[in-house]
């Protein structure tokens, strides 16, 4: 799964789409061991990082919701969580707001 998302991480960098830095994603790692989410509402998919970063880090999401409203990144978020076959085994909503 890192390896994943370090290709991620590198595509990002390269196409300059930004995505959570660590500090960010060692926060929301947190909370998300606190709080135990079943449910997110992300607004903001980019490639779909965060949302693969939060359905591996947290066990107890059923339900991720993610509105993007670029249509390339829309795209390749989509590829992304096909890819990912451990995340794609939770319900993943990208909604496209154009």
């Amino acid at each position: 799964m890192r390896v994943f998302l370090k290709k991620m991480e590198a595509y990002a960098y390269e196409h300059h789409v930004p995505i959570m830095d660590r500090v960010a994603s060692n926060f929301i790692s947190v909370l998300l061991k606190i709080y135990t989410p079943k449910r997110i509402l992300e607004l903001g998919t980019g490639i779909g990082y965060s949302a693969i970063f939060m359905c591996n880090q947290c066990l107890s999401i059923e339900i991720l919701t993610s509105y993007e409203i670029n249509i390339e990144r829309y795209e390749i978020a989509k590829k992304c969580i096909v890819v990912n076959l451990f995340t794609a085994k939770k319900l993943i909503s990208f909604k496209k707001r154009f």
